[in-house]
């Protein structure tokens, strides 16, 4: 089996400089929703042969795993939600799956469509963090007359 890149410590991941979108409260909630609904979709896809109480353990490992290529670049900050992800998450991923006993072809569907919700993921994570913070209204337009 492929392990799970660790992740680097936190005082690494503060010395390695800022990026505008992490300072932006907005774009921070945006992700947050979209990591969490990309977990949802991994419990789901999942959940009938990761057990359901350690889906969320899977999940991250998976995501880790998806950031390798990045993380081994040198990329600062490595992105949460990776654009291209790394080959390592699948084979990560299909070993999981299987070491549970799902049938080669099911595995095989379920991390094409784990990594396709993850390509799908990162360009909304991407859409939302390039909308300038003053194009982004606060209140409804009700609200502000």
């Amino acid at each position: 089996t492929v392990d799970a890149p660790r992740p680097p410590s936190a005082a690494a991941s503060r010395s390695e400089g800022c990026d505008s979108d992490l300072l932006d409260p907005r774009a921070e909630a945006a992700r947050l929703c979209t990591v969490r609904r990309l977990g949802a979709d991994f419990a789901v896809a999942c959940g009938g042969w990761l057990s359901r109480k350690s889906a969320y353990a899977h999940y991250e490992a998976w995501l880790w795993a998806a950031r390798a290529d990045a993380s081994s670049s040198g990329a600062s900050p490595v992105p949460v939600l990776p654009q291209q992800p790394a080959a390592a998450a699948d084979e990560l991923l299909l070993g999981r799956l299987a070491a549970a006993g799902a049938p080669a072809a099911e595995a095989t569907t379920i991390v094409a469509s784990m990594r396709h919700a993850l390509e799908r993921a990162a360009a909304a994570d991407a859409a939302a963090t390039s909308t300038p913070p003053s194009t982004i209204p606060i209140l409804s337009p009700a609200l502000a007359a």
